[in-house]
């Protein structure tokens, strides 16, 4: 506790703290950017980029077991079938391959 204090009080504990949680926030910014990426360029539906992150996926291992199901439910409500099936298409493709890793 006396050790905290100290840190506390010349500052540096905050400093650690504070670059550990930059360093958290450039990870997630980074896994985030992944799944844009990915609704971008390989699923080719950007517009639903912004849908799955307001419900949690943003990281690419979040859609690992996604489902009819969960498209269904979950307020996911405004997809087209069409692009539902596009995208588990996407996903169990992308399932391979974080199996392969």
């Amino acid at each position: 506790n006396i050790e905290k204090k100290v840190l506390n009080m010349d500052g540096y504990g905050e400093q650690k703290q504070d670059e550990k949680s930059n360093e958290e926030d450039k990870e997630v910014a980074l896994k985030k950017e992944e799944v844009r990426v990915w609704f971008n360029d390989v699923v080719k539906l950007p517009q639903y980029f912004d849908l799955f992150t307001d419900k949690g996926f943003d990281d690419m291992e979040c859609f690992d077991g996604l489902c009819q199901k969960d498209l269904e439910n979950n307020g996911m409500n405004g997809i087209k079938l069409g692009h539902k099936k596009k995208i588990l298409r996407y996903v169990r493709i992308l399932e391979k391959t974080l199996n392969e890793n």
